[in-house]
């Protein structure tokens, strides 16, 4: 099984749902919660239902607005059906009506905002472990008042960012967490047999490498992968590439590493100067295990011969962390031996752009890389700017010095001079592949600007971020 629960959420709470995702995977929880798990290729529903099976378990995030959402009550009504257990974790003072109120009826509710949220969050944690039978302890008491929070109990800003980030950063070189304290009077502190263990996430040494035919023709369909693997499989993967290609002939470098952590969903971008690619993205997802994109490149017939540029943009969460440069032989005005060029870029820091507006947004899609890349160097004014330094001079120095820039772009950051004087600094200091866009809407919604038109600001999990 992948996962472990199913956190079922109106988009409008995406923020509380990641924080929520971000306590429960620092307790050895796996969750599954779109669109960070969603795979291209998928259609919505039937990533949503399968994954609903699989882990019996669902994690419904109930406010007015998942009241009011359709999307919500098909998966409430699909896990029903399925006979998952559905705890209810209220978030708001609501009732739940109509068909939600009648398949909530029987169900064990936490009442979130009746304590501070992490103390919550640790309840979550001991009612999933029950349901598992992971431990035996009583089922948690549900209070018999209802209480409004006080102001000082929501979660803030600091509290969402230290629960994702400085807990996943410093312990995520940890193997093994257990489930249950030690005894307090145990001499030897030995660790009862009957705990059990959770495995803390993996992070892996990730080679990235494209394989394509050594000489192209016009008029002609090729295949061209980009494949992800670990040292000790480079031959394996080559093997595996020959099988692709069907005996043939391919070209393959690789260089350095990347670490990634087990289950990260990566999209990969091709693009080839002058050649039609079908899709315009795949993705891989990385286990630990050998993994390939594939896309399908069809040469024009009127193409001029000769080496063309390749790059494949490789993403995680909508960042783009890191890029190979790749040539393409087309026609036999090349020298047959001639092994095609490959170069990689590997993104070890970058820098935030974002409008103030935005805030809780950027933080929840900034989650979770934090959680996939635990090394990355981010920059987040928020956090890395102190009080009394010199802002604007830190900004340059940070946007002059990091590998890139990830621009979330909205309405806000359209119409904020600060943003705009960043991402002007990094194309003129940088060039503009130093700009990486994170849309939060569509480019027809809120168009970029015109010296940046020829980026890619359409984002394909926009679509899945709205339930």
């Amino acid at each position: 099984m992948t996962h472990d629960v199913f956190i079922s959420y109106s988009h409008k709470d995406k923020t509380v749902a990641l924080a929520i995702v971000a306590g429960l995977e620092r307790e050895g929880i796996r969750c599954w919660i779109t669109p960070r798990v969603v795979m291209l290729g998928d259609t919505c529903g039937d990533a949503i239902i399968t994954a609903i099976d699989e882990a019996q378990i669902m994690i419904l995030v109930l406010s007015e607005n998942a009241n009011r959402s359709r999307q919500v009550l098909k998966e409430v009504e699909c896990a029903k059906a399925r006979d998952s257990i559905i705890i209810p974790f209220r978030i708001e003072n609501i009732n739940p009506t109509g068909a939600l109120a009648y398949f909530l009826a029987s169900e064990h509710w936490l009442y979130a905002f009746t304590k501070p949220f992490e103390e919550q969050i640790r309840e979550l944690t001991r009612t999933i472990r029950l349901c598992r039978g992971d431990i035996d302890m009583p089922k948690p008491n549900l209070p018999s008042k209802i209480y409004r929070p006080k102001e000082s109990q929501k979660p803030t800003l600091l509290g969402l960012f230290n629960i994702f980030k400085t807990k996943e950063q410093n312990k995520h070189e940890k193997r093994i967490k257990t489930l249950r304290p030690l005894e307090k009077n145990s001499p030897k502190k030995k660790i009862d047999k009957t705990t059990p263990y959770v495995p803390f996430p993996q992070v892996d040494n990730v080679n990235f490498s494209v394989t394509s035919p050594p000489i192209t023709y016009p008029g002609s369909n090729y295949v061209i992968d980009v494949w992800a693997f670990l040292d000790e499989d480079r031959q394996k993967m080559i093997e595996r590439a020959h099988e692709e290609a069907s005996g043939n002939e391919i070209r393959v470098k690789s260089k350095g590493t990347f670490k990634l952590e087990r289950g990260s969903v990566l999209a990969v971008q091709l693009e080839i100067a002058d050649v039609s690619i079908d899709p315009e993205y795949d993705t891989i997802q990385w286990v630990g295990e050998i993994g390939n994109a594939s896309f399908m490149v069809t040469i024009p017939q009127t193409v001029m011969e000769g080496a063309k540029k390749g790059l494949a943009r490789i993403s995680l969460d909508g960042f783009r962390v890191t890029e190979v440069h790749f040539i393409l032989q087309v026609g036999e005005c090349v020298v047959k031996k001639q092994t095609p060029t490959e170069q990689k870029r590997q993104i070890k820091s970058a820098f935030v752009s974002y409008a103030s507006q935005d805030e809780y947004e950027v933080l929840a899609r900034i989650q979770g890389i934090f959680k996939a890349l635990p090394t990355l160097d981010l920059f987040f004014a928020r956090k890395d700017i102190v009080s009394g330094e010199n802002w604007q001079e830190k900004l340059a120095h940070e946007i002059d010095t990091r590998d890139v820039m990830y621009l979330f772009w909205s309405k806000a950051a359209s119409e904020s001079k600060w943003v705009t004087w960043e991402w002007k600094r990094g194309l003129q200091m940088r060039g503009i592949s130093f700009i990486d866009p994170c849309p939060l809407v569509e480019p027809e919604v809120v168009p970029p600007p015109q010296e940046l038109k020829e980026l890619h600001f359409s984002d394909w999990q926009l679509a899945y971020m709205r339930k």
